[in-house]
């Protein structure tokens, strides 16, 4: 038995010795590729450098170093955002380390503080881009040079934004090179998309929705805060439809952290006829329609509630949860409803009860929280033979 658990013990020396030994490899090889990074950078060659860079990070994921060198040249190319990317990056992978040493903890404070700095920048940017999308929207059609380059503007701004990349990609004539947002549409399930009805990314001051204390346009997005009781629903007159495709972006900004659910009404004749679909802070979904005042679930799912209550009980791993931003979309084709988070298939059922068309929107419930909504649009839709 002791020889036994000699040669076990061993074993696992021999093991630990060989993981020990092949981190120290890897950090070796990320001092060589961060060397070649500052030497790309002293040569003036930045695209090499941002691939020496990455690889150091690739081999240890927590050199300091390489981070900073990174970041430095991705500001020297005006891209914020391409360095907050970074920073969250390397910040979680530092939460993998036990005891970081000295410097690592200066990296992850300094870090932390220029975080803080560039959080802010990206939010101006982001809204100095859609105020340039809009006015190139309002120079759409008689003077288009002009209108184009107010888009290439905001795309520098906001790189990130699919809605302003595919107006300046449709502008410019460059239909071959389709947004990764238009074919994520185009290949959905359960739905052939016809073409697009409405589009709205609030960078208009009202643009055309209901505006109080509790729903209103802001920074280019239209904010919605919930009632403590009932569901709070919010459209534009203009966005009826039948056999359609609707999606939104929808984030949860409240400060507390609490349970709180956001998504799409349709169809809605007035307050007492509608169908809804909302998701969870906590990553769960339902369906309802209410005909004539009265409440039916449509998943099933639901346990306990009052007349007035929605509450989302039935579990989706395809929801991001809390403050993440979900894209919340539906499509109902006649008595078809299919019901999307972040363009994937969560659940479909048959209802008739509102068989006509109606209007389509937004939604909150729950406590008194925010969400902020954005990049509304609605598609004509059919299902597929």
């Amino acid at each position: 038995m002791k020889t036994s658990a000699g040669i076990i013990v061993t074993v696992l020396l021999f093991a630990g010795l060989l993981v020990l030994s092949a981190k120290a490899e890897d950090k070796k090889m990320a001092g060589f590729f961060h060397q070649a990074g500052e030497k790309a950078v002293k040569e003036g060659n930045d695209e090499e450098a941002i691939k020496q860079f990455r690889m150091a990070l690739k081999c240890d994921p927590n050199h300091s170093g390489a981070v900073f060198a990174l970041a430095q040249v991705y500001a020297r190319k005006l891209e914020p955002t391409s360095v907050t990317d970074l920073y969250k990056t390397w910040l979680d992978a530092m939460k993998n380390v036990r005891n970081p040493g000295k410097e690592q903890r200066a990296a992850a404070k300094k870090i932390k503080y220029e975080m803080r700095i560039l959080t802010k920048l990206v939010e101006i940017e982001k809204k100095y881009a859609k105020k340039f999308a809009a006015l190139g929207q309002s120079l759409k059609g008689h003077d288009n040079p002009k209108a184009i380059e107010c888009y290439g503007i905001a795309i520098k701004l906001d790189p990130k934004n699919s809605a302003i990349a595919r107006v300046y990609k449709r502008l410019t004539g460059d239909k071959a090179k389709a947004t990764a947002d238009d074919s994520e549409i185009e290949k959905l399930e359960g739905i052939r998309i016809v073409k697009q009805l409405a589009f709205e990314d609030f960078t208009a001051k009202t643009a055309g929705w209901p505006q109080s204390s509790k729903a209103y346009c802001k920074d280019g997005r239209y904010l919605v805060k919930a009632g403590t009781r009932r569901i709070n629903i919010y459209y534009r007159q203009n966005n009826k439809t039948k056999n359609f495709y609707a999606e939104c972006e929808a984030q949860f900004v409240s400060d507390k952290a609490e349970e709180a659910s956001a998504g799409m009404c349709f169809r809605v004749l007035d307050s007492r006829n509608y169908y809804l679909f909302l998701v969870s802070t906590s990553g769960k979904f339902g369906v309802w329609v209410v005909k004539d005042g009265i409440k039916t679930d449509l998943t099933g799912a639901e346990e306990h509630t009052s007349p007035a209550e929605f509450k989302c009980f039935k579990p989706s791993s395809e929801i991001g949860k809390w403050t993440s931003k979900n894209i919340i979309s539906v499509a109902m084709i006649k008595e078809e409803i299919l019901c999307y988070v972040n363009r994937k298939l969560v659940y479909s059922c048959t209802n008739d009860q509102i068989y006509s068309g109606g209007q389509i929107g937004y939604c909150v419930n729950g406590g008194n929280s925010l969400y902020a909504f954005d990049n509304f649009k609605i598609y004509s839709a059919i299902l597929p033979r």
